[in-house]
């Protein structure tokens, strides 16, 4: 097991990830308050189900416009393509953070008029938010794996022997070659969605109208990094530089807006490392 871990960098961090919220969540319930510890552990959660069900909804919306896309082709349609081209080259021009934002303002109507009432509708609607603006990287990935082999003696032999055009595509194709590339994305796409969301609920701190604001949307790491008391806690790191001693304050004292903070730029940095190590690997 040791020796698997050491040998591959992408389950190393993988690893590591785990391992180091593991520690950071001992810790907390060592030195945090009870209501502080949930708050923190419900933001974590929350986070990380949006980036994953966002994640999953991308999938198998790139998988579902990829079928369309390469069927169209392989019948020599071209006004499908032309149009899905057009619609995700329209969804590439909006920078993602903008429509994020635009999502959040659906939201905030649907909240005020009583549509989405549970935190999981609300935590869905999030998901699928991300979701939209995300899921052409899967979409041309699929496209790009599809046309690779299309250009290979693989693809028309399998042709050759009777087997159905779909079937080529979804299981010797995507399942049976292309696992390692989809896996790659998915993660690269869960880090991104994770960024996006923890910055559009930072960012809208302030309060999404006077009805409704953070305080009433499922907590986040963003929304938690909001707060002033994690601002101060993340503030007071500025001690350390006089006083090398405050570094056992920040520990405990400020212990909520620290561990947020380290959450966040933890995971990211770790979803970074095994992105690049899939990569390598890919190369190889």
């Amino acid at each position: 097991m040791i020796k698997i871990i050491s040998r591959n960098k992408d389950i190393f961090w993988l690893f590591n990830w785990i391992t180091g919220l593991l520690l950071v969540y001992l810790w907390c319930t060592a030195y945090l308050n009870t209501p502080a510890l949930k708050n923190v552990v419900e933001a974590s959660v929350n986070s990380f189900q949006i980036a994953l069900i966002s994640t999953g909804i991308s999938a198998l919306l790139g998988w579902g416009f990829a079928i369309l896309y390469t069927s169209s082709q392989s019948a020599g349609k071209k006004t499908l393509p032309g149009i899905l081209d057009f619609f995700v080259d329209l969804i590439k021009s909006i920078p993602q953070i903008i429509g994020l934002l635009i999502f959040y303002i659906i939201l905030t109507v649907l909240i005020l008029n009583g549509i989405l009432k549970s935190s999981f509708s609300q935590l869905l609607f999030m998901s699928l938010g991300a979701a939209f603006f995300t899921f052409y990287e899967f979409m041309s990935l699929f496209i790009e794996r599809v046309n690779y082999y299309r250009k290979t003696e693989f693809f028309d032999a399998m042709r050759s022997n009777g087997i159905p055009e779909i079937r080529i595509v979804n299981v010797d194709i995507f399942l049976k070659n292309s696992l390692a590339h989809i896996v790659h994305k998915a993660i690269s796409v869960f880090g991104t969605v994770l960024f996006l969301q923890c910055s559009i609920d930072f960012i809208i701190s302030v309060g999404l109208s006077t009805d409704v604001s953070l305080s009433n949307l499922p907590l986040s790491l963003g929304s938690m990094l909001a707060k002033l008391d994690s601002k101060q806690d993340i503030l007071a790191i500025s001690n350390i530089f006089t006083n090398p001693a405050y570094i056992s304050d920040l520990l405990t004292v400020h212990l909520q807006g620290i561990s947020v903070a380290f959450v966040l730029i933890f995971s990211l940095i770790s979803i970074n490392k095994m992105t690049s190590a899939m990569l390598i690997k890919k190369e190889l």
